[in-house]
């Protein structure tokens, strides 16, 4: 997406969207970044991946959905000391 801003996606009918996408416009203001995911190759060593897969069979979840409650987690208290320092 060429437009790294975050901002509100203007509306646009799919048939729209379509045309301008496949003439190769820039279709990025009509898109909502906000629920946008990104695919990360991450390397882990075995006996974190055996750690993974037993608390994902645990919790009855994906790995990925394990590692996604880690890493959001370790964000949200960095993001808490960070407000009670002030850093």
């Amino acid at each position: 997406m060429a437009n790294t801003k975050k901002h509100k996606p203007l509306p646009i009918s799919a048939e729209d969207f379509d045309r301008k996408f496949d003439s190769g416009e820039d279709v990025s203001e009509h898109l909502d970044e906000s629920k946008a995911t990104w695919r990360l190759p991450v390397s882990f060593p075995t006996w974190m991946k055996t750690a993974l897969d037993a608390e994902a069979i645990r919790l009855g979840v994906s790995r990925s959905a394990v590692i996604n409650l880690l890493v959001d987690d370790g964000l949200r208290r960095i993001r808490q000391r960070e407000r009670q320092t002030g850093s």
